[in-house]
């Protein structure tokens, strides 16, 4: 990590922009308590989660204040939660709708944890049949589906409606593809 930021600081388009820098011992693992809504701390309750990580906390209040937050932690740490709950917390209090934009396998990996936050998830990939496909994506617009996973098949051409919310899961590869993909959400 410390040769990338290194390689990141000498390029001169992120020059200034690395405000700090920090390694942090490994440590035992801190609980924190968070106020949610009553419906995903149910949901949390059903996965047997009372409280969340530090930095899972920690980044939720971030993004809550509109900051940005990055987590790097082992794989299955749940880092997934410290972006979907915010997200979810935003289209429960605006009643809109949210589109994850991911990889299917952890499109695989992640459906049966978000299902538990919201009744109304689904995934969306090449893999499913076209009248499934086409299904789903009346569901976005006649709000009967309120949030999606989806791989890069949702792509341009696909009328989803109005989004209020994309989350990119990695960088598509190309600046248009990113403005594409987040302008989803007008």
């Amino acid at each position: 990590m410390d040769e990338t930021i290194q390689w990141l600081r000498n390029r001169s388009q992120h020059q200034g922009r690395i405000q700090y820098h920090e390694r942090v011992s490994g440590r035992e693992a801190t609980r924190a308590d968070l106020d949610l809504n009553y419906r995903l701390e149910m949901a949390l309750a059903r996965r047997d989660i009372e409280h969340l990580y530090q930095h899972q906390v920690s980044a939720i209040e971030a993004i809550r204040d509109d900051q940005n937050a990055v987590l790097a932690t082992p794989t299955a740490s749940d880092k997934s939660l410290a972006y979907t709950i915010p997200a979810f917390e935003r289209a429960i209090d605006h009643g809109g709708r949210t589109l994850y934009r991911t990889s299917a396998a952890l499109i695989n990996d992640q459906e049966e944890t978000l299902a538990t936050l919201a009744d109304d998830i689904t995934a969306y990939q090449a893999a499913l049949k076209q009248s499934r496909r086409e299904e789903i994506e009346e569901g976005l617009h006649d709000g009967s589906i309120r949030s999606v996973w989806s791989t890069n098949a949702l792509e341009l051409g696909v009328d989803v409606g109005g989004l209020d919310i994309v989350l990119l899961n990695g960088y598509p590869g190309m600046r248009m593809s990113t403005h594409q993909r987040a302008g989803r959400a007008g």
